[in-house]
């Protein structure tokens, strides 16, 4: 990963190990969702920057839709959830939009 700072691997991982829906874990749903809070804060910084990388938004993609999917398998936990996939498909949406730009200024965009 480009620029993802190493402290986002970890809690992204503690999160699944802990209690992410439908992987073999303790079922420690709160702790999950405590590790992907703080791993999607540490790496939105980077994934929302004008000079982001792939890597760095595919990290607050996993991150995000994985803090989400656990938000949704508890009970009162929905609209945060939607609230977390609203954010992943803005930051994704900006991101696009700016490679667009470059590749148009590139003359390497293809219109379809």
């Amino acid at each position: 990963m480009a620029n993802v700072p190493h402290a986002v691997r970890p809690s992204a991982a503690s999160g699944s190990a802990q209690g992410r829906p439908n992987d073999a874990n303790p079922g420690d749903r709160q702790g999950a969702i405590d590790s992907f809070r703080k791993a999607k804060a540490l790496i939105a910084p980077l994934a929302k920057s004008p000079d982001t990388f792939p890597a760095d938004i595919a990290a607050y993609l996993d991150t995000t839709s994985f803090m989400a999917a656990t938000l949704g398998d508890r009970a009162g936990g929905h609209e945060e959830a939607l609230a977390a996939a609203r954010s992943a498909a803005n930051v994704t949406e900006q991101y696009a939009r700016a490679a667009w730009r470059v590749d148009d200024a590139a003359g390497t965009h293809d219109a379809q």
